[in-house]
């Protein structure tokens, strides 16, 4: 019928709310379109948090979902555009907070690395406080010529630092361990 294209188009209203989330935790929420007629074409302008992407909710693109899980804390300004399949287009801004895992605070490292002597096998641990396993570790900075730094176990609940250590000098470097919700700690 010819008819029902007259009054729906015209006036178009974006739905729904982009609520906080909490960084490392999966993120699910939709907005949808009312009125208008189908299909409709949505854009974005603004940032989305790193791990999080813009999917259509259905075929005719009534909605779109914000989903994955956010890699950043921080504030989010978004705006959604979507226009209807006669070209009226309508826009909504949405601004929502990603927050930190709390986690980090509970992270932390317990052990010491004792000064090595050259030419002497070293061998010392350290290991992970807190937080939530898997962990993963990095170093920067640089470890003494012959020791190496190796996970205790497959879940990365220590590292150690082994080796015969071929040079003498005083060495600096910072570990960081992060756990399976993105908190870090670093020493």
């Amino acid at each position: 019928s010819s008819g029902q294209n007259n009054n729906n188009n015209t006036s178009m209203t974006i739905n729904g709310t982009l609520p906080g989330g909490t960084r490392g935790t999966k993120y699910d929420s939709t907005v949808t379109v009312t009125g208008g007629t189908a299909p409709y074409t949505w854009s974005y302008s603004g940032n989305i948090p790193s791990g999080m992407s813009i999917y259509y909710s259905d075929s005719y693109h009534r909605g779109v979902r914000l989903y994955g899980n956010p890699y950043l804390a921080g504030t989010y300004n978004i705006t959604l555009y979507v226009k209807d399949y006669y070209g009226n287009q309508v826009s909504k801004t949405f601004s929502f907070k990603i927050s930190d895992s709390g986690s980090s605070s509970s992270l932390s490292m317990t052990g010491s690395l004792p000064n090595p002597a050259r030419g002497v096998y070293y061998s010392s641990t350290i290991k992970v406080s807190g937080g939530t396993s898997p962990y993963s570790w990095s170093y920067s900075g640089s470890l003494p010529y012959g020791l190496s730094a190796y996970l205790t176990d497959s879940k990365g609940s220590g590292i150690i630092i082994k080796g015969t250590p071929r040079s003498t000098g005083t060495y600096s470097f910072t570990l960081t361990v992060k756990d399976r919700t993105g908190a870090s700690y670093s020493k």
